[in-house]
């Protein structure tokens, strides 16, 4: 029956500190899924200004990603109530990389509210980042740094620009078993049982029982471009 005062006592105590961890831990899921919100909505508006600089080269950029930003967040639940001052009080900046200046910068600074039941609100400084490349096109030096592939069969007769080359894919035509003339029967499928129709594939040798058939599928690897310096190109999608 003494048990029961230590009971009570330690619950009085443990429930409390419980509580105020569960509710400290929703103020900052609240606050994370506010932030996730706010990067989307800086994520699409700086895409947006991406795609119109190239439109537009005299656009005033600050102003415009800032509507659009705002147009992309609207009155987002989580940012009213979490944000100070809400979606008004997160302030956008923009500057342009020093290193590449058809690369742009936004930055959302903005302070967020954590309420922590019996110890007040209290304020935290957060940032989100993007770094977006305008949409200005490719310059020479851009397409030397970018990697290029090309396709090559096991016997590397040629590369292919194109995994759908008509050399790629085989041309296999389905005759009557009785036409298989000078044909010989394929090794891989030649245990298939005897079918009415056999298949051929142009400049082939053998004839196959079964359509899938390996010996009826090419084996096709993708390379680096640079890989195969010295080998022709296909003539069909090389050119």
């Amino acid at each position: 029956m003494k048990n029961r005062g230590y009971i009570t006592i330690e619950a009085s105590f443990i429930i409390p500190l419980f509580l105020f961890f569960m509710l400290a831990m929703s103020g900052i899921y609240m606050i994370l899924l506010a932030e996730a919100h706010i990067h989307q909505s800086l994520a699409a508006a700086t895409d947006y200004i991406a795609k119109q600089y190239y439109l537009k080269r005299n656009m005033v950029l600050s102003p415009t990603v800032k509507n659009q930003f705002d147009t992309y967040l609207r009155d987002d639940y989580y940012v009213e109530h979490f944000v100070e001052g809400g979606s008004d009080g997160i302030s956008i900046f923009l500057k342009r990389d020093r290193n590449n200046k058809n690369v742009i910068i936004v930055t959302a600074k903005y302070k967020a509210k954590l309420v922590l039941p019996l110890l007040g609100t209290y304020s935290i400084n957060l940032s989100n980042q993007i770094k977006q490349k305008t949409f200005v096109g490719f310059t020479e030096e851009d397409s030397l740094k970018q990697e290029s592939y090309v396709y090559v069969t096991p016997n590397r007769e040629a590369y292919h620009m194109r995994r759908d080359c008509t050399h790629l894919l085989l041309d296999v035509s389905v005759v009557s078993v009785h036409r298989k003339g000078n044909y010989q029967v394929c090794h891989y499928c030649k245990t298939i049982g005897t079918k009415e129709h056999i298949y051929i594939a142009k400049n082939g040798t053998v004839y196959h029982n079964d359509r899938g058939c390996v010996g009826l599928k090419r084996s096709v690897r993708r390379v680096s471009r640079k890989s195969v310096e010295g080998l022709g190109a296909c003539t069909r999608c090389g050119r």
